[in-house]
């Protein structure tokens, strides 16, 4: 059975710039310094049989040129219309796609493919690949600065399938191996496991947000010994949702455990690993606070985040809106990153969490738009994005009921006795009359950064979001069982991409709900998976108490 792959979005393009066209069509102009177009297409799965065509045109004939896909390369000439195809087990988990020679053209067609058998419908075991960035099996040489000496042979490391070898390829069908002496590859792991949970999202302090570390653990039998492996604290895991390429998790392994069993037994030993998200690096980064360079060193919003972005190797994040003018002021605060991050976002009621592919998102206002439908209604229609769920949690208490919002502010001003900023940290309360004098209601703290006089505003705005209402908390989607769905490949690949921020309806006892979906877990199996939601309200913002 032949899989056709999504295609590459135009962030998998580099050394020209692109520009739709319609139909599937990009036209592509190189850059100054590039002399070809590169075609990335990530999250494959190693070992499968991967295939790819593509179909370029150029404005005018007479134009030779170089087409590589994977480790093949080939000439064409004198076009205007120039095409590649091939298929190939030595992939690895990256396919790339190089157009030489052309210094305008267009991509008329780009198809990917993935030759891998798949039931007519599929299990999770079927089209979920765990693939971790470990040291390939017998690649043990002599490392340099690294091992000592008569203690192992020297290598020149385990030979890659694609790459150009000396004396023996031919010209123009291999690339050069730049890698020949990196150790580590994206390996597949996924046939010793018996079971997968992933969970992601944030936690809620009444109306406020707080991003959650995320983990992936994944219990294995009879392998991945890291002794045997080199798999250790820090090795990056991933788990891909393969026929679409969709990322489910991405993280680094944070704790590993190995459990022998009894001599004769089925099981030999056991192998417990959890993988933690880019939340964990950021809760584990300490900053000592946050200024601008301004006399009072206060600065706007955007530029405290970007601050806080920046002192974070190797950290991306997207935003919803960039027009946001609250002025932040410095703080001494000694945290964690993470709850820096907290902090800056509850400033403007706003949230973020971490993206399946690891990077930051964050969202300044919080969604109302209802993207999809949990029913007891109805059957699932997954293509109108409605999921019927298997069970539903609407208890409620009066304690529940939030009455007292107090705003515990992280700012800082100038000492000139001392030549230093010192903490000015303040806090402040607000109540709510009717949930005090009705129910006695809870009291939340909440971590801000903002101007002494924004503060009573900003209490009262959560006041007035915070909801008494009861609310479903909790439900259950089954995206695959032993014995169905009948769809079950449709199910998981729509439970695959279910993110927390998201705004929902719920539907029961005959009442449409407004929620928004704060952590999503996985828990599956080689047959068998099952998605819990947690949610909260999606009150709109009502009056100001």
């Amino acid at each position: 059975m032949t899989i056709t792959l999504p295609n590459p979005s135009l962030g998998d393009y580099a050394g020209a710039t692109v520009q739709p066209l319609g139909g599937g069509r990009i036209r592509f102009t190189l850059e100054d310094d590039s002399s070809a177009l590169t075609i990335t297409v990530p999250n494959l799965v190693p070992g499968h049989r991967i295939g790819a065509h593509i179909r370029v045109r150029a404005d005018k004939p007479g134009k030779t040129i170089v087409i590589r896909i994977g480790n093949q390369a080939y000439s064409y000439g004198p076009g205007p219309t120039y095409i590649g195809s091939t298929e190939t087990t030595d992939i690895g988990t990256e396919l790339s796609i190089d157009v030489a020679g052309l210094q305008t053209g267009i991509i008329e067609k780009l198809t990917v493919w993935d030759r891998t058998d798949l039931p007519d419908n599929p299990r999770p075991c079927d089209v979920l690949s765990l693939q971790a960035l470990y040291p390939v099996p017998g690649q043990g040489g002599l490392k340099w600065n690294h091992d000592r000496w008569d203690r192992q042979a020297w290598t020149t490391g385990v030979p890659r399938p694609w790459a150009l070898r000396w004396n023996r390829s031919t010209w123009d069908t291999r690339a050069w191996n730049a890698g020949e002496t990196i150790s580590d590859q994206w390996q597949d792991i996924t046939g010793p496991c018996t079971r997968l949970d992933i969970t992601r999202g944030v936690t809620t302090t009444g109306p406020a947000m707080s991003a959650a570390v995320g983990t992936l653990t994944a219990r294995v039998i009879n392998a991945l010994d890291p002794r045997a492996t080199g798999i250790h604290h820090g090795t990056p895991v991933r788990l891909i949702h393969w026929p679409t390429r969709t990322t489910v998790f991405t993280g680094v392994i944070t704790d590993l455990t190995v459990t022998p069993h009894k001599p004769g037994d089925r099981i030999l030993y056991e192998v417990t690993l959890t993988a933690s998200d880019t939340v964990a690096r950021l809760a584990a980064l300490t900053r000592y606070g946050a200024k601008a360079s301004s006399s009072d060193g206060s600065e706007q919003w955007l530029s405290r985040l970007d601050r806080l972005i920046d002192s974070a190797p190797e950290l991306t994040y997207t935003l919803d809106a960039r027009d946001v003018r609250q002025i932040i002021p410095p703080t001494v605060w000694e945290t964690s990153l993470a709850r820096h991050f907290d902090a800056l976002m509850a400033s403007v009621h706003g949230s973020w969490s971490v993206t399946r592919d690891g990077a930051v998102d964050v969202k300044v206002k919080r969604p109302t738009v209802p993207t999809m439908t949990f029913t007891d209604q109805q059957a699932s229609n997954l293509p109108a994005r409605i999921w019927s769920y298997t069970d539903i949690n609407v208890a409620w208490a009066a304690s529940d009921a939030i009455a007292h919002v107090t705003l515990t502010n992280h700012a800082a001003k100038w000492d000139p006795e001392q030549s230093s900023w010192t903490a000015d940290d303040t806090d402040i309360t607000v109540d709510d009359p009717t949930a005090t004098y009705a129910w006695g209601g809870a009291a939340v703290t909440i971590d801000t950064v903002l101007p002494a006089k924004d503060l009573e505003r900003a209490a009262r705005k959560y006041i007035a979001t915070a909801s008494s209402d009861p609310t479903p908390s909790r439900l259950t989607l089954t995206a695959a069982h032993h014995a169905g769905p009948a769809n079950r490949g449709a199910h998981m690949e729509a439970a695959s991409v279910i993110d927390p921020i998201t705004a929902a309806t719920v539907e029961y006892m005959g009442e449409s709900v407004p929620v928004l979906i704060t952590q999503v877990t996985h828990s599956i199996t080689p047959y068998t998976w099952t998605t819990h939601l947690s949610l909260t309200n999606n009150k709109q913002e009502g009056p100001t108490p």
